[in-house]
């Protein structure tokens, strides 16, 4: 592949990143919220999600999402439900 090609290559990408990053799923705007009103640090969410804190900040800045088979355990690590994920922290009943 050659350069030209490469560049190409990450223009899009960065193009559809972009694009995701503004269809976002409402909810995840408010994850890093939603853990800091239930007390716990990206470390603690981390671990008892199994996954790195690279991989919370992600999430909180919108980098990436959740796998949605973590969907519950990360509502109930916050103490909220999977619904009130969605929601802004003054909305949720959590």
């Amino acid at each position: 592949m050659n350069r030209r090609t490469r560049a190409a290559m990450m223009a899009q990408c960065c193009r559809a990143a972009a694009e995701l990053r503004q269809t976002a799923p409402r909810g995840m705007i408010y994850l890093a919220e939603h853990r800091k009103r239930a007390g716990i640090s990206q470390v603690k969410l981390a671990e008892r999600l199994y996954v790195s804190t690279g991989v919370v900040l992600a999430w909180e800045h919108q980098r990436s999402w959740p796998h949605s088979s973590l969907l519950p355990m990360l509502a109930e690590t916050l103490h909220i439900t999977v619904e009130e994920l969605y929601l802004p922290p003054e909305e949720a009943d959590g």
